[in-house]
């Protein structure tokens, strides 16, 4: 089953691209910045700076992976680019697995500054020293120094920025950040959301002194130490302007990717619409077994509504009838509003106009005997006498009835308060 499921994952990965963003070493670039006419549109603007890096450059435009980022406040460009040849030697000659590609100096923009600042970032083996004017988020330029150390140590990384800061221009006011922006990571964070996370480091004989004030505008810098996350400073289209990869490549890759998101959505709305299908199914299922036991309760309360339904009907023939004729009736009721539950009366017969004879069925002797003994009691009855036969676990019993007087309901209800109704147990009544 292992192997099953670890062939399953691999097929999986195969079919989906990690979301892997390549850092290339800043070292490996060389820069230009460039001012970009007001009047091109932004749909020509790639195409107008790829006629000035043309210019410039000492290589074949089809021989660059280069990229740019852009100032609209200030109308200008700058530009990066770096020979196949010199990435392929690092082993990056398969650029299409990855996510985006950049060189490793973007992970700090974001900031601007109210004076002319250089800040130094770590990523992926180089250290590089990114010029800011005043008021712009494109550098000015990016010098870089490769780190002279496979490992990344802190004191490699301090003593290539400090190479780098000796490189400052002299004679222009630089204000120079302590320590240096060591990259931890740069990942996907949902769609779209790029997130970079730094480490500040700083030299040994400063560590727990406090950064260099911020200027208003700035993100206060992180301590010595400190892990701060951050998203990337740029936007959708700027991302893919920044993206070192052929803008072909990247026209095509930005369709697959938002028809992909599109079937994810479309996937994930058919998975909740299967749920709530599921859901109500479910739910019909439930109904069924709550009618089904209904219908059970329904067939099992039969017999009490049909007696009841039975004892409606003859209080109905009997409202029908004239006084001489409600009479058996009017004595059968009264004998039976004090009859046990587990006394059954099968055949009753109207002799006289003052007696009944009763033939029923009992569970026992002792509720018949009960039954007779609560009939003397009443002040209307005359006598009840019984006969009791027991045959196959059945008790059949003949009663006798003869009232000394036939009393409306009303009246009988006073005289009989004090009988217990419906008992089996005639000890109860005590």
């Amino acid at each position: 089953m292992s192997v099953f499921v670890e062939d399953l994952k691999s097929r999986i990965r195969a079919r989906i691209p990690e979301r892997r963003i390549l850092l290339a070493p800043t070292d490996t670039f060389y820069s230009h910045r460039f001012e970009i006419p007001e009047d091109v549109a932004p749909a020509d603007r790639r195409g107008a700076i790829a006629l000035l890096l043309e210019g410039e450059s000492p290589f074949p435009m089809e021989h660059l992976h280069w990229g740019f980022l852009f100032d609209a406040k200030a109308n200008r460009a700058f530009v990066y680019a770096a020979p196949h040849a010199r990435l392929a030697k690092l082993g990056m000659n398969n650029l299409e697995g990855f996510f985006h590609a950049f060189p490793g100096f973007v992970t700090i923009l974001g900031d601007t500054f109210t004076r002319r600042t250089v800040r130094f970032v770590a990523e992926n083996g180089s250290v590089a020293a990114v010029y800011f004017e005043p008021g712009e988020s494109i550098p000015a330029r990016v010098s870089a120094r490769r780190v002279n150390d496979e490992f990344m140590s802190n004191e490699a990384v301090l003593a290539t920025r400090a190479k780098l800061a000796k490189a400052v221009p002299g004679g222009e006011e630089w204000a120079v950040e302590e320590g240096v922006f060591v990259g931890e990571g740069i990942f996907v964070e949902g769609e779209r959301r790029i997130v970079c996370r730094h480490r500040r480091l700083l030299p040994a004989d400063n560590a727990d002194a406090d950064t260099t004030p911020g200027e208003p505008g700035e993100d206060t810098p992180a301590a010595t130490g400190e892990i701060r996350e951050r998203p990337l400073a740029l936007d959708h289209n700027a991302v893919w302007d920044a993206d070192i990869r052929p803008p072909e490549w990247g026209a095509k890759t930005r369709k697959d990717r938002r028809t992909s998101r599109y079937i994810f959505k479309a996937t994930v709305a058919a998975v909740y619409f299967l749920g709530f299908l599921l859901l109500l199914q479910g739910f019909h299922f439930g109904l069924g077994l709550y009618n089904a036991n209904r219908a059970e309760r329904i067939a099992a309360d039969q017999p009490r509504v049909q007696r009841i339904n039975d004892t409606w009907a003859l209080a109905s023939r009997l409202t029908q009838s004239t006084e001489q004729d409600l009479a058996p009736f009017r004595m059968l009721e009264l004998i039976n509003g004090v009859r046990p539950e587990s006394v059954y009366f099968t055949r009753v017969r109207a002799t006289v106009y003052n007696e009944l004879r009763i033939e029923g069925l009992a569970n026992a002797v002792a509720p018949v005997n009960a039954y007779a003994d609560r009939l003397n009691r009443l002040d209307y009855i005359g006598s009840a006498e019984t006969v009791v036969e027991t045959r196959e676990d059945r008790t059949r019993f003949d009663l006798v009835v003869r009232f000394s007087e036939i009393p409306r309901a009303e009246e009988a209800a006073a005289t009989r308060d004090d009988v217990v109704m419906g008992s089996d147990n005639p000890e109860t009544e005590d």
